[in-house]
Formats: C-alpha cells, structure tokens, sequence
C-alpha cells in the first residue's frame, strides 16, 4: 500500500514538473504523451494524477487527451466535488467555455 502511495506522489511531482516547465511543452510533446498514456495505464481511478494528466493535456494542446483525462478524474470513486470546479476552470483558463460548462451544469 505505501509503494501506491509513493507511486502516485511521483506521478504527481512529475505531471507538476511538466506542467511548470514551458520549455519541456514546446520540446518533448511526443515524450509528454507517451508518459501521460503511461499515467492512464497505471492510475486510472485516481483522481489528483487524472486531473493533473488532463491539465497537462490541455497545456500542450490535445484536448482529446484531456476529455479522457477529466472523464476519468469524475468517473474516480474517491473523486471530489472540487474536481468539477477545477476541471471547469482549466477549461475556462484556455478558452474553451462550453467544455466547462458540461463540468458545471446538473447532467
């Protein structure tokens, strides 16, 4: 159970690392995507690591990749209330206000 726990703290240090770094989105998105199907592979169902994959998707303009992302972050059983709000805000941040909108509005 702690290797999980330290597993997902990587990924989430990692996917921060990239997310914060302008100069690794412009260079390695072919790399970027490789590791955010790896993060699909290995963490399906936990949220902060789906959330922050889709972040990242969003930041390097596959916003195919981030739909998955955001639908698995909900789809999560421990997910938050707050995922909705901040998938909806990620959205907003890079001006696609109808995707947020699906994330706001009762379904």
């Amino acid at each position: 159970m702690i290797s999980i726990l330290i597993a997902v703290r990587v990924w989430g240090v990692t996917l921060s690392s990239i997310l914060e770094d302008s100069l690794v989105i412009g260079m390695y998105r072919e790399d970027i995507t490789t590791i955010l199907d790896d993060a699909k592979e290995s963490f399906p169902q936990v949220w902060p690591v789906m959330a922050l994959a889709g972040t990242v998707s969003m930041r390097i303009e596959d916003t195919t990749r981030a739909a998955t992302f955001f639908d698995l972050t909900v789809a999560s059983p421990e997910s938050q209330p707050e995922s909705y709000l901040e998938i909806s805000r990620i959205y907003l941040i890079y001006g696609y206000p109808l995707a947020a909108e699906r994330y706001l509005l009762p379904r």
